[in-house]
């Protein structure tokens, strides 16, 4: 009776720790949980640029949607793709026909390339540079363009950011027919104002220089 006693008295002193132990473990769960999130977001945090930086390449369209140019303060083309800090590249291919009798004859191929390098100088100022690249082969029509481009940010506040861009073709070639061949790339440099409503609307507005063959157009 006394043994029995003695392996009553232990099994109670025992519960209490194997209670405490299954309370206690499932603590350490979002401990790590927690620990990687935070993780995340610092990776995350470390790859965004203090301000968002719109791609300012050009790209090489036969037609632009709607037929007309300057959708956006970019003009028609820009703000295609977000710049994120570190090394940024794009590559891309098209392919082009058109059944009109003016058109070249047979099928049309393009690729594009685009590589920049985005940092954050402090808090409220961003740049991006780099080159961009083209190659257009349709019927006869034979296009190649090599060019620089630029990007600058700067956040006035939380609602405001002002931005400054240009590019520059280092072997401009116009193509002899008018149409249906637009002039590809020109020089460009412009500027806009972005007013910041809330996380999910904004307006801008912009003006830019456009430098053609022919001439300058603003």
């Amino acid at each position: 009776m006394k043994v029995m006693k003695k392996y009553i008295l232990l099994l109670t002193l025992f519960c209490p720790l194997l209670v405490l132990a299954q309370t206690e473990n499932p603590k350490s769960l979002p401990s790590d949980s927690l620990s990687t999130t935070l993780h995340a977001e610092q990776l995350m945090a470390k790859d965004t640029l203090s301000v968002p930086l719109p791609a300012p390449v050009p790209q090489h369209y036969l037609y632009s949607p709607f037929d007309m140019y300057g959708i956006t303060p970019f003009n028609y083309g820009y703000t295609t793709w977000e710049l994120h800090k570190g090394f940024n590249a794009s590559i891309g291919m098209n392919v082009t026909f058109s059944p009109s009798k003016y058109a070249p004859s047979g099928v049309g191929f393009g690729q594009d390339a685009a590589f920049l390098y985005a940092v954050p100088l402090n808090k409220r100022f961003s740049v991006a540079g780099g080159l961009y690249a083209s190659n257009f082969n349709w019927g006869g029509i034979n296009y190649r363009n090599v060019g620089i481009t630029g990007i600058a940010a700067f956040k006035v506040n939380e609602r405001i950011s002002l931005y400054a861009y240009g590019n520059k073709s280092l072997m401009p070639k116009r193509s002899p027919y008018y149409y249906p061949m637009p002039n590809f790339a020109p020089d460009r440099i412009g500027g806009m104002i972005n007013f910041k409503f809330n996380e999910s609307s904004s307006i801008s507005i912009g003006v830019e220089g456009i430098k053609y063959p022919q001439g300058a157009y603003w």
